[in-house]
């Protein structure tokens, strides 16, 4: 089960691990890209890159109302990996494409007491594959940007205590995406 405390831990050694390995190989970024995320990227060799990203959300809120008091609390972690298959170089501009897979979970628990005199928990996981063309620009030797356009799918499954269901549903469309490098 997912808490705040796992987020943190896997942020601490997605951090410590790309400071160690960029201390020893200049071949290591730091990226931070929208939709938000942010990771490392390695490139295994000139043609070939990993880009492992985590996103972190939360959030709370409170509805108060006539007769109606509630609250709610939401954490959501979602990681993934990229590979990069670099196309060809010209000057500063580098294209690629991209195979991508993200695994996202989601807790959210409402204290409907006011009401009901009870709580619900709900969860969700989803994965998602994805296949992007990207371009990534050297701004200098240890800054670029990247841009991202592609078509994905993703597969979610979801449960709640309230009334013990579960659910499942399949999605396709579009995706695209933008972020910066920086290399220590």
């Amino acid at each position: 089960m997912f808490n705040r405390r796992s987020a943190f831990l896997a942020l601490a050694a997605l951090l410590t691990a790309a400071g160690s390995v960029s201390a020893q190989d200049k071949k290591v970024g730091l990226t931070m890209g929208y939709p938000s995320s942010f990771g490392v990227v390695w490139h295994v060799n000139d043609k070939v890159a990993l880009r492992p990203e985590l996103s972190l959300a939360g959030g709370s809120s409170e509805t108060n109302g006539s007769g109606f008091n509630g609250e709610s609390d939401t954490t959501a972690v979602s990681v993934g990996i990229s590979a990069l298959f670099y196309l060809n170089t010209a000057d500063k501009l580098r294209t690629y494409v991209s195979p991508r897979f993200t695994y996202a979970h989601s807790t959210s628990e409402q204290d409907l007491s006011s009401v009901t005199n009870s709580s619900s928990k709900s969860t969700t996981n989803a994965t998602a594959g994805q296949g992007s063309f990207g371009a990534q620009y050297y701004v200098s030797n240890r800054f670029a940007v990247f841009g991202e356009l592609g078509f994905g799918f993703s597969s979610t499954e979801g449960t709640s205590s309230l009334t013990t269901t579960k659910g499942s549903a399949t999605a396709w469309g579009t995706r695209s995406a933008v972020g910066i490098i920086f290399y220590p």
